[in-house]
């Protein structure tokens, strides 16, 4: 979806050393003070302003945009909008979101949503049966089955460990 959003360039200078970088350097970001942003939403691009700016919103949040509001703050190293997002999407955590929600943690490395996701999978019968149909993406097919795995096993099952 095209169109076009305004910020101040300083407030992104002070939000991201990715976004400084940019803004500051000869290339065309530099050149014209704008960036092209492609792979995410009109939505997802207002939600990631309003969340630099004032660390809030009153807009009706869904994950599509939520996870691209992610993917933008990750990629540009907005470390506190990532925290954000992060914890408003462990609580959207759904049968029919897991899969997407854990790729992305695991792809971006988020741990707190990712040991939502993996206790989510332990508690609900949903998931488990989804993931057991293999309708997950395979990096979170490989997370949440390990999780299960080490849900399922008891612990007198571990092996001791010894120093050698």
């Amino acid at each position: 979806a095209g169109g076009t959003v305004r910020a101040h360039g300083a407030v992104l200078r002070a939000a991201s050393r990715v976004l400084d970088a940019a803004l500051s350097s000869p290339m065309c970001e530099g050149a014209t003070g704008s960036i092209k942003i492609e792979g995410a939403s009109m939505e997802s691009v207002k939600l990631l302003l309003q969340l630099i700016y004032t660390g809030s919103t009153s807009s009706e949040l869904s994950t599509p945009v939520l996870l691209g509001t992610l993917d933008l703050s990750h990629r540009w190293q907005i470390h506190h909008v990532v925290s954000m997002t992060e914890r408003t999407l462990i609580g959207m955590i759904q049968p029919d979101s897991l899969g997407e929600l854990c790729e992305a943690a695991v792809l971006k490395e988020l741990p707190a949503l990712r040991a939502a996701c993996r206790s989510f999978v332990t508690s609900n019968d949903e998931a488990k049966a989804l993931l057991e149909k293999g309708n997950f993406p395979p990096r979170a097919t490989e997370e949440l089955k390990a999780a299960l795995c080490g849900y399922l096993r008891s612990p007198e099952a571990k092996r001791p460990r010894r120093s050698l």
